[in-house]
């Protein structure tokens, strides 16, 4: 599901920002509009307005939801029907017949899926591992780690998997959902492994634990000491389960003990749904656990027992008692808890399959006291409610998932306008059926959707969702302008520091409120997908007290990030804490191997003459960092979008493992000036002004530009750079530069 929002321009290569001092592209186009509008009417027709925020958009309610809902589709057998069209199918929202807007149908082995998916989440197919810590013995878990690791083979490159574990403390993602493989196999190996003392990414999209510790020696008590655990405030859970512990102790757990446990366990199912309901696509849950002993929903004497103590209470008193109630029909509350439960997860798309973990292990139910029985009742109810399976003796899950993807491979998104919104968080029944003769065809779909929920509703858990599948599809209302800008500066053993600079111009002064609170997520990914390093950061800033200091009110954070040589993806978020604006950047950039010694040169780095930003320096650099932009002696502020309204520039070259060349002139550097079409701009002059060898045994060698505008007219232009030096192959480099003739202040060029 989704609302009619702007998304952000998320392209990999920026264009330099082009506007007078003191405004955005945003507010650019409110004040086109307004113009627009205010040319429409009669001058006694207009009313005084107030300013609009990034709040105030936040929480206005849509009067119109565009839901999106997957269907599958399949015969008598199973097998998965093609070729349907939006005429075939009839579809209502509570009872009210609604017209189909949009549909697509998607084969998720074809080779057109990843783009489909990607534009188009709703097709997506969510792989949850979820492992139940309480329920579950060491040993079982130990299985259900190896069952799930020879899973992931099945998976289809379009599948999304996460990995999740609940426990007494609550839930917590061990990965957020992603399509990063590697992390999916180091979080899966790591599952009740503690990782205490070892940095966590907030948003779980990258595991930073040893990957060469001993999965089956090492599994130790995991302690959720993190805000997204239950209550907000974190607890204690094992991973040897708590009634595994009853067990080893040869304790029998009493019938109070052992209906409060289910009561736990089906209130983490619920959290689940709820979570869960914040993804788009269908939800596949495999659900690793021995369920809660069978007595807590069927009761404990066996059935011909039972038939007797009801005819004996029916006859003799004629009702039962209230102490023998719960044993002979189960415990009227816990059945009640689980049923919500399954609700929760029918309503938010999720088809739980269980896997028992007391039958992965030799000698039956272990963990489970003498005499309180399996616990597959449980599994069974919440599998067979929610369209799943219970899988028993599932060593294997390749085959039973790889039945499931082929069976769900082939979706059809269908889309409609729901025009009767009825307030935040309120929940629409849906009915979707085959306008034609289906001959035992069925179809599955989900039974409906809630209506958006505000940023303030949201629990820390499903913010956490949020944020990572921001990121991870890069889908962003762009209430945040935000640019990015990176180096490799710091050369390191198999990994290179790449400082980077988070361009937020004007957020202080647009903020409207007098507390501003920012979340800051940085990640480094493969052009594939796989995440290689992150950062995460708050910063708060005294609104008052930031626009007195500097009325522009621009933000810029330094941060790093370390990572291995070669092409790499950089992405960032910033988000507002209190009102759930958001802004995406990227830029993708080759990382050299600077400690390899080996002769290269970077993109340069424009200096930014502008004083209309407040610095911050992220955590994520050492304390012994040195300030890393420097040139000729002087520090200076790199700029994301380069723009000049004066008539020159000034630059930074940076290159690596030339020293010796340099000292010898042998680096000739030349370059020139162009416009959007590539023709050289008149009047345009490139000048090398100064060089600078840095003390270390990098090489590097910085090199001073100034670069004049000429006849630029107004627009975005490109510098193109031409390097040569020996040992090296001739370099060309073009970095966008816009030239802003309605700026009124001009930037002075300094030799």
């Amino acid at each position: 599901m989704s609302t009619t929002t702007a998304r952000n321009d998320t392209r990999s290569h920026r264009s330099p920002r082009l506007r007078p001092l003191g405004s955005t592209p945003a507010s650019m186009m409110r004040t086109l509009l307004a113009l627009l509008m205010l040319a429409c009417l009669p001058a006694s027709a207009l009313p005084a307005a107030p300013a609009e925020s990034p709040a105030d958009r936040l929480d206005i309610s849509v009067s119109t939801v565009h839901v999106r809902v997957p269907v599958t589709v399949v015969d008598s057998r199973g097998r998965p029907v093609r070729g349907l069209t939006a005429s075939d199918f009839a579809l209502t929202d509570d009872r009210v017949d609604q017209e189909i807007t949009s549909f697509e149908a998607v084969d998720l082995q074809s080779s057109e899926a990843a783009e489909l998916v990607r534009n188009l989440p709703a097709a997506r197919r969510n792989i949850l591992f979820l492992f139940d810590l309480s329920n579950s013995t060491m040993k079982g878990i130990l299985e259900a780690r190896a069952a799930a690791l020879g899973a992931v083979a099945s998976l289809l490159p379009t599948d999304s998997a996460a990995v999740m574990v609940a426990s007494s403390g609550g839930i917590r993602f061990e990965l957020a959902f992603t399509h990063d493989r590697d992390q999916l196999r180091r979080a899966l190996t790591n599952v009740g492994i503690e990782t205490g003392g070892v940095r966590r990414d907030p948003l779980a999209l990258f595991l930073d634990v040893m990957e060469n510790q001993n999965a089956a020696t090492s599994l130790t008590p995991l302690q959720h000491d993190d805000p997204i655990s239950k209550g907000g405030t974190g607890g204690g859970g094992d991973a040897g389960g708590q009634l595994g512990a009853v067990a080893a102790s040869g304790k029998r757990m009493g019938e109070r003990e052992i209906q409060d446990r289910a009561a736990d366990w089906a209130s983490e199912l619920a959290a689940v749904g709820l979570t869960l309901n914040a993804i788009d696509g269908r939800k596949h849950v495999l659900l690793f656990s021995a369920g809660v002993p069978d007595e807590a929903l069927v009761g404990s004497q066996s059935l011909s027992e039972t038939t007797a103590a009801v005819e004996s209470n029916i006859w003799g008193a004629g009702s039962l008692e209230s102490g023998n109630g719960d044993a002979i029909f189960g415990a009227a509350g816990v059945k009640t808890a689980l049923a919500k439960a399954v609700e929760q997860l029918q309503r938010a798309d999720v088809v739980v399959h269980c896997v028992d973990t007391s039958l992965l292990v030799a000698g039956g139910a272990m963990g489970l006291p003498e005499g309180s029985g399996r616990g597959q009742a449980s599994l069974h109810m919440v599998a067979e409610d929610t369209g799943g399976n219970l899988w028993k003796n599932a060593n294997d899950l390749s085959v039973p998932l790889a039945e499931i993807v082929e069976r769900s491979r082939y979706t059809y998104v269908v889309g409609f306008e729901s025009k009767e919104q009825r307030g935040a968080g309120q929940y629409h029944k849906l009915a979707l059926e085959l306008r034609k003769d289906t001959n035992g065809w069925r179809v599955i779909h989900r039974p409906g959707y809630f209506e958006p929920r505000p940023f303030t509703a949201l629990t820390a858990i499903e913010r956490q969702l949020l944020a990572s599948e921001q990121i991870v599809s890069g889908i962003v209302a762009s209430d945040i302008p935000l640019d990015v800008v990176a180096a490799p500066l710091v050369p390191g053993k198999n990994r290179t520091g790449v400082f980077t600079v988070v361009e937020l111009p004007e957020i202080l002064r647009r903020e409207p409120a007098k507390q501003l609170d920012l979340e800051l997520y940085g990640y480094a990914r493969k052009l594939s997908g796989e995440v290689l390093a992150f950062f995460s950061d708050r910063v708060s800033f005294d609104v008052e007290l930031a626009r007195s200091q500097n009325k522009a009110g621009g933000v810029k954070l330094i941060a790093r990030l370390d990572v291995p040589a070669g092409d790499a993806e950089l992405v960032f978020l910033a988000r507002n804490a209190r009102t759930g604006a958001t802004g995406l950047g990227r830029q993708t950039l080759r990382v050299p191997d600077l400690a390899s010694g080996a002769p290269g040169i970077l993109s340069p780095l424009f200096v930014d003459a502008s004083s209309s930003w407040i610095v911050r320096r992220s955590s994520s650099i050492p304390e012994g960092d040195a300030y890393p932009f420097t040139v000729l002696g002087s520090s200076f502020l790199p700029a994301a979008a380069p723009a000049t309204a004066g008539s020159a520039y000034r630059a930074c070259l940076t290159t690596f493992g030339l020293s010796a060349a340099a000292a010898a002139g042998q680096v000739d550097i030349s370059g020139r000036l162009v416009d959007s079409f590539g023709r050289p701009v008149r009047g345009a002059t490139f000048r090398v002004v100064g060089k600078a060898t840095a003390s270390d045994s990098s090489g590097r060698v910085d090199f001073l530009l100034v670069i004049e505008a000429g006849d630029a007219t107004h627009g975005p232009h490109s510098v193109e750079i031409a390097a040569q030096a020996p040992g090296m192959p001739p370099q060309r480099l073009i970095a966008p530069l816009g030239v802003d003739r309605t700026a009124a202040v001009a930037v002075a060029a300094t030799e």
